[in-house]
């Protein structure tokens, strides 16, 4: 039980000190994606933590979490493409790898009116 302890310890460490070097690109909304693209051959990591319950008022032993891990590259001036691996964690229970998904977008700016399809 205490070697989890430090290995949940390690982990997050490891994770404040990536993010502090990380040069994260500012974002306005946090659940949809923007038309922001990818330059070519550059790669973007991005770590999403969602925690949830079905009752805010009674949260312990209801608290449910996912953490998808992104892996994205810019193939195209105007194209970049992106996979993430999910893995959720129910209440009681172990971290489970729950699969992937797939996302690419494409992005036409004209002046003054940015658009991108996802």
């Amino acid at each position: 039980m205490r070697n989890r302890y430090y290995a949940i310890l390690i982990v997050l460490v490891a994770k404040f000190y990536l993010a502090i070097a990380a040069f994260a690109d500012q974002r306005f909304y946090v659940w949809t994606y923007e038309y922001k693209i990818l330059e070519r051959g550059r790669g973007e990591v991005e770590d999403y933590f969602t925690l949830s319950t079905p009752d805010m008022g009674h949260v312990e032993g209801t608290m449910a979490a996912e953490h998808q891990l992104e892996l994205e590259v810019g193939m195209t001036e105007r194209y970049d493409f992106a996979i993430h691996q999910v893995f959720k964690q129910n209440p009681g229970q172990s971290l489970k790898y729950e699969g992937f998904k797939l996302r690419s977008g494409t992005s036409w700016e004209r002046k003054g009116s940015p658009c991108s399809i996802r």
